[in-house]
C-alpha cells in the first residue's frame, strides 16, 4: 500500500517541471508564487488538516479495493514489470497573466501616443506657421529689391543726362576759352608786328612755342570726347574704304577745308598704329625733307615741331612750320589719335592754318571682312584705319576785299598741294616702317608691351 501511495504521488509530482522545496505546501508545486492566495483566503489549519485525513483514508480504501485489471496471480506479491510511465514535463500556459501584461502593455502605449501628438501636431503646425512668416518676409525682400531697382534705374538715367548736359557745357565752355585765349594771343602778336619798324604783311613767327603749345595741349580731352560724334557725322564710323581727297568748304566764317579718309591695310593693328606713332616719337620719318623736333610729355603725349621747304608745281617755293600736339588713347578694340596743330605757310602771302585731326586703328579680319575685337582673334589679321581732319585757315589782313579775293584760289592750290603731297609721303613712310618691322625690324620693347593686352 505504502509504494502504491508513493508511486501515485510521484504522477502527481510529475505535472511540474521544478521540484518542490522543503518546507511548501503540496499546492505550491502546481502553481507560481504569484498566483497563491492572499492571507486573507486561507482556511484554518484543523480545516486543513481534516481535509487532509479525508484525502489520505480515501486513498487507503482505493488501495485495498483489487483491481480488476490485475491479474489475480499476483495478489500476493505486487510486482510490476514495466514502471510507470512517467509524462513528458510541461510549463502550464497562464493566459490570464499575459492577457493582463498585453493590457498594461497597451494602455502605457495609449498614454504615450496620446501625450506624443498633441507635440507633434503643435509642432508641425508651427513649421507651417514659420515657413508662412519666411515666405513673407521673402516676398516683402524680393518687392523692395525690385522697387530699388526701378529707382536706381531712373536716377542713372537721370544722372546720365545730366552728365551728359555738364560735358557739353564743359566742352562749350572750354572751346570758348580757347577761341578767347586764341584771338587775344593772336591780336598781341598782330599789334606787335605791326609796330615794327619797315612795314610788311604781319606774320606770326614771333609767337613763342611754349603759349603756342599750352593752348593746344588745353583742347585734346575736349577734341577726344568728340570723337564718337565726328565719325558719325562724317560717316566714317561704318566706313571701310573711302576716295582719299580734300573739300573746299565755303562758311559764313569763312573759307574751310576737310579731309576724310577710310581705308584697310592688310597688317594688324599694333604694327600700323606702332608705324605711324614711330614717325613722330622716335624720328622715324626719314623720308621727310624737313626737320622734326619732339617734346615728350609722357609716352602718350606729344608736342611735335616740323620745319619743312615745300616745292609745289605751278606754284612758288613755301616754307612751313607746323606745330602739333598729339595725343593716343587706347580702348578695348581700337586706338585713337586726336591732334591740334597751327600750321604756317610762308610764300607770297603769310596763311596760318588752325588744324583738327582725328583718327583711330581697329583689327580687321579679312577672312570673315569684319572689325574684330582684338588682331589675335582673326585668322587673316588685317587693320581699318580712319581718319578725319578739319582746317580752318587765318589769311594775312588785306587793303582791300578784291585783294584778298585774287589771293583765295592761290591759297587753296597752296593748302591743297601741301596737304596731298604731306599724306602721300606720310603713307609711303608708314608703308616702309611697316615692312620693316614684318621683316624682323628693332622695336622699342616699352611699344610691344603696351600692345601686349592686343
Amino acid at each position: 500500500m505504502d509504494k502504491d501511495l508513493l508511486d501515485a504521488l510521484d504522477e502527481m509530482l510529475a505535472y511540474t517541471d521544478q521540484p518542490i522545496e522543503t518546507g511548501c505546501h503540496l499546492a505550491d508545486a502546481f502553481g507560481s508564487s504569484d498566483m497563491t492566495l492572499e492571507l486573507g483566503d486561507l482556511p484554518p489549519f484543523l480545516d486543513q488538516q481534516g481535509i487532509t485525513q479525508q484525502h489520505n483514508d480515501t486513498i487507503d480504501t482505493q488501495a485495498s479495493t483489487p483491481s480488476p485489471s490485475q491479474d489475480p496471480q499476483r495478489r500476493g506479491k505486487d510486482v510490476r514489470t514495466t514502471p510507470y510511465a512517467k509524462p513528458k514535463p510541461r510549463r502550464r500556459k497562464r493566459p490570464k497573466d499575459e492577457l493582463d501584461y498585453l493590457r498594461s502593455q497597451v494602455k502605457d502605449l495609449q498614454e504615450e501616443l496620446a501625450k506624443l501628438s498633441p507635440s507633434s501636431d503643435s509642432e508641425g503646425s508651427h513649421d507651417d506657421e514659420l515657413f508662412v512668416q519666411w515666405k513673407r518676409i521673402a516676398d516683402r525682400q524680393k518687392a523692395e529689391t525690385d522697387r530699388s531697382m526701378v529707382e536706381n534705374l531712373k536716377l542713372r538715367s537721370m544722372l546720365e543726362g545730366q552728365l551728359k548736359v555738364a560735358r557739353s557745357l564743359e566742352a562749350a565752355i572750354q572751346h570758348q576759352q580757347e577761341e578767347a585765349a586764341q584771338l587775344l594771343s593772336l591780336h598781341r602778336v598782330k599789334a606787335a608786328l605791326n609796330s615794327i619798324e619797315g612795314g610788311g604783311r604781319p606774320r606770326a613767327a614771333s609767337l613763342s612755342d611754349g603759349l603756342i603749345f599750352a593752348q593746344l595741349n588745353i583742347g585734346l580731352e575736349a577734341q577726344y570726347a568728340e570723337f564718337d560724334s565726328v565719325m558719325d557725322r562724317t560717316g566714317l564710323a561704318k566706313a571701310l574704304q573711302s576716295p582719299n581727297k580734300i573739300q573746299t568748304l565755303h562758311t559764313p566764317e569763312g573759307i574751310a577745308f576737310r579731309h576724310e579718309e577710310a581705308r584697310l591695310l592688310p597688317f594688324s593693328m599694333p604694327a600700323v598704329h606702332r608705324a605711324m606713332w614711330s614717325c613722330m616719337r622716335f624720328g622715324k620719318a626719314e623720308g621727310l625733307t624737313g626737320r622734326i623736333h619732339t617734346r615728350v610729355l609722357n609716352n602718350d603725349h606729344l608736342n611735335v615741331t616740323i620745319v619743312d621747304k615745300v616745292q609745289l608745281p605751278k606754284a612758288h617755293s613755301i616754307d612751313t612750320c607746323a606745330r602739333l600736339a598729339m595725343r593716343r588713347y587706347f580702348e578695348q578694340n581700337r586706338i585713337i589719335v586726336v591732334w591740334r596743330g597751327y600750321v604756317e605757310i610762308t610764300g607770297s602771302f603769310f596763311v596760318r592754318l588752325r588744324e583738327r585731326g582725328y583718327t583711330s586703328v581697329s583689327a580687321f579680319d579679312f577672312s570673315t571682312n569684319a572689325e574684330v575685337r582684338s588682331s589675335s582673334s582673326s585668322s587673316i589679321p588685317g587693320c581699318a584705319l580712319r581718319m578725319a581732319l578739319q582746317t580752318k585757315p587765318e589769311m594775312d589782313e588785306f587793303d582791300s576785299e578784291e585783294e584778298a579775293k585774287d589771293h583765295v584760289g592761290e591759297m587753296t592750290d597752296l593748302v591743297v598741294g601741301s596737304y596731298h603731297r604731306n599724306f602721300g609721303l606720310m603713307y609711303q613712310i608708314i608703308e616702309n616702317l611697316l615692312f620693316r618691322d614684318s621683316t624682323g625690324g628693332e622695336v622699342d620693347e616699352q611699344e610691344l608691351a603696351r600692345f601686349a593686352t592686343y
